[in-house]
């Protein structure tokens, strides 16, 4: 199931994929759909990511490991 709500005033965010044998499909082409479906920028799709951080399940230790690799990253994307 894949579910997205998406509100600019407040950048409202909700997106679930699961069971990629069944949809046939993967976590970028879902990152894909919701850009184009919501006409989202690189800067935005970023944060979209980045903010899902905040809901793993796991231990803060991981989190901010994850938030350094995205930062890291970032670095990187937006530099090309």
């Amino acid at each position: 199931m894949i579910i997205y709500i998406y509100h600019r005033a407040c950048c409202l965010t909700f997106q679930q994929t699961d069971d990629k044998g069944v949809f046939a499909t993967s976590l970028s082409e879902e990152y894909h759909l919701v850009a184009t479906t919501f006409g989202l920028t690189k800067e935005q799709l970023w944060e979209l990511s980045y903010k899902s951080i905040d809901y793993i399940a796991s231990g803060e230790s991981v989190k901010d490991c994850l938030r350094a690799l995205w930062n890291k990253e970032k670095k990187k994307m937006f530099l090309r």
